[in-house]
This record gives C-alpha cells, structure tokens and sequence, in this order.
C-alpha cells in the first residue's frame, strides 16, 4: 500500500488528530473506536465478534492475530487497518489534508477546478472538457504528490506500508442486512445475514481497489452484473445462478457468487464460466481464513497448500 493510495492515516487513539467536522460523519461505532487505545480496539473488536456462529471462527481468529490496528480513510470512509507482521511505515502516520474538491455532500465541481487551476494543473479551456470524474481524478493524481508521512524516511514514504492487511468498515445493521438478503430472495440464508453482522465490507487490499468482500448495502446480482456487461449471459450456467449474488469480488476481476440454496462458485470474467466451488459458506470461510492474509490475492487460481 502506497501513501497515495489512502486519504489518511492515524494510529490510536487519534479522536483529537482528526478534523472534528469529518469525525462528526463517521458511523458511531467508529467514532468511539477513534478515541481508544490500540489495546481498547482490540477488546471492541472481541465484543464485536465474540457472538459470531463457529462457523464463521476460522476467519475471525485469523483476523484476532493482527499485530497493529491503525484507522485510515479511504474514499472519504473510514476503516480499521488489521496489519500483520512488521515492516516500514508501521508507525508512520499519514495526514488528513483538506481536498477542496470535496465537501461532505460529496464532490466539488467549482472547488477542484480552483485547486487545478491555482496549482498550474491544467487551464480554464481544458477544465471545461473534463467530466466530473476526470476532474476529480486529476485532483487526486496531482494531490498525492505533495503528500508527506508524519515522522517517516524517504524509504518509508515511497514504500508506504507493505504488510499483509484486512480493512474493516463499520458493522451494517440488521434493518439492512435483513432488507437486502430478503430483496434477493436468501431471508432463509442465516449464515449469510451472520457473515454480513460481522464482516461486512471486509477488504483484503485497499478498499479503493478490488479484493474484498461485497457491502450488504449494495449487495448485486449474477443478472444485475450482467446488466452493465452483458456477455456475462454467455455462461453456460447462467441461469442456474443469474440470482446468486456477488460476495466476493478478487483483484484479478473473478467474483464469488453465493447462491440461494447455500452453494458458491467462482465467476471467472474474463472466460465468462461459472465453476462451482464450496458446498457451503462454512467450507468456504476454512480455506479463506487459512489462506489469508498474503502477499498473494485470493481468487480462482487459489490452491490450498
């Protein structure tokens, strides 16, 4: 993980680092994380997970053995960073910069074409060319280079921090978790409403990129996917899971679709073929608790031993 790749990055507890204006929009359940010591977030992440079915215990106790727990923001979203092991950057921390482009209500059209401008970024002529989203990505393109670590080397700054990490977002609620699995018809896939209670969002890289778990809130489709890319019809099994919905997304672009009687199987992409994988999502949760964290991103390839 490279600083850029992050908005901040704070070790605990850092209530008072951060502005009070950003704290104010986080979920409650971070918010009070934010002003405990690192041994306090650990006894908060126990409470939390000290319910989950045993199922659900290999990736839990996994996650349990990290060795440090900073809180960074990622897309103007908060999370707890799980680090394994020990390496530079460890107890560097990153700054929370104002981004002009940005307000709560979300991006700034007007801001980020003053930021451009004053920092010689582009011209009025080109600013009007550009969508909002070219905009927004020139800011954070131009923006990270001027971003230095608190208390860092040159080693360390252009390294970032390299360890094995989970990132975990604040629990969704059960209003949600309920609406959702009820929306794709899985009100009887307990195990998965209890996956979603304890590790909704959890992110094997950088929540910005892909590799990690799907947010229950925004929970999709075999059939909705292949709405944005419709050759994903052309699996031969696409019928049999058109309303098995996405749970995992890998960074090499394959999804792990669960389906309604419990089953998962992989969506290779780019060969558009569904191979079914784990009977259940017990199975599933021993080979990913064990495989995980790595240097090497768990997907389709994956083997265990």
């Amino acid at each position: 993980m490279f600083y850029t790749d992050m908005d901040w990055k704070y070790l605990f507890p850092c209530g008072g680092k951060l502005d009070a204006r950003m704290l104010a929009t986080f979920d409650p359940w971070i918010r009070g994380l934010a002003r405990l010591s690192e041994k306090g977030v650990r006894k908060a992440l126990r409470a939390r997970w000290s319910r989950a079915p045993r199922y659900l215990a290999p990736l839990r106790d996994k996650l349990l053995t990290y060795t440090r727990s900073p809180l960074v923001g990622c897309g103007s979203s908060p999370y707890v960073q799980l680090a394994f092991g020990k390496g530079p950057g460890a107890d560097v921390e990153w700054p929370w910069l104002l981004k002009e482009w940005r307000t709560t209500a979300g991006f700034d059209r007007a801001g980020a074409v003053k930021y451009l401008l004053r920092e010689k970024a582009l011209t009025q002529k080109q600013s009007k060319t550009l969508s909002d989203e070219d905009l927004e990505d020139e800011c954070r393109r131009h923006w990270g280079y001027g971003r230095a670590p608190v208390g860092g080397t040159t080693a360390v700054d252009a390294k970032g921090d390299s360890r094995p990490s989970f990132y975990l977002p604040e629990p969704a609620t059960e209003d949600v978790i309920r609406a959702r699995l009820d929306l794709h018809g899985l009100t009887r896939r307990k195990e998965l409403a209890a996956f979603f209670a304890h590790f909704d969002g959890l992110h094997e890289t950088v929540p910005s990129h892909a590799g990690g778990f799907a947010r229950v809130a925004h929970l999709r489709s075999l059939k909705e996917m292949a709405d944005l890319r419709p050759r994903l019809r052309e699996s031969p099994e696409f019928s049999k899971w058109k309303g098995a919905v996405e749970l995992f997304r890998a960074v090499s672009g394959d999804s792990l679709l669960f389906h309604q009687d419990g089953s998962l199987a992989w969506l290779e992409t780019s060969e558009r073929t569904i191979e079914p994988k784990w009977q259940d999502l017990a199975s599933f949760v021993k080979v990913y608790g064990a495989a995980q964290p790595s240097e090497v991103p768990f997907d389709s390839y994956y083997e265990p031993g």
